[in-house]
């Protein structure tokens, strides 16, 4: 059965599991949208965040799915080191085949906790699919 792209999110935590330097940081901690209760350590959302038609001179031809992924951690450098990961993960994608390119990539302190003066840092890409491979 074809993939679609609305299936993009599911795709792209499927590669990442598959990235060694990526599951030693966080293990199985790749999740769609948002934390299971008690997550602690280090983890990755993922969600769709947009779904649009490729429009040619002849009409429809694709859809094209942008994917956040976000990389949360306690310890900046890690988010970095997770960060890299997700880039590797994408140049394999890219070079087996699916069209899939980072749009962008920003970071941030997602949240600070004043009475332990921790923060929990955040590297947040988009991710945009062209087709799934068939």
């Amino acid at each position: 059965m074809a993939k679609s792209n609305i299936r993009a999110g599911a795709v792209i935590r499927d590669a990442l599991l598959q990235n060694e330097a990526l599951t030693a940081i966080v293990g199985q901690q790749i999740m769609p949208l948002r934390a299971a209760k008690g997550t602690t350590g280090s983890y990755i959302l993922y969600g769709r965040d947009g779904y649009e038609p490729t429009l040619t001179q002849m009409g429809k031809v694709d859809n094209v799915a942008e994917v956040l992924v976000n990389c949360y951690s306690t310890d900046y450098d890690e988010t970095l080191d997770m960060a890299e990961a997700v880039e590797d993960t994408v140049r394999v994608m890219r070079n087996s085949g699916v069209e899939i390119f980072i749009a962008d990539c920003v970071e941030d302190v997602a949240a600070e906790f004043k009475d332990t003066g921790e923060a929990i840092y955040v590297q947040a890409f988009t991710l945009t699919f062209g087709t799934l491979q068939k």
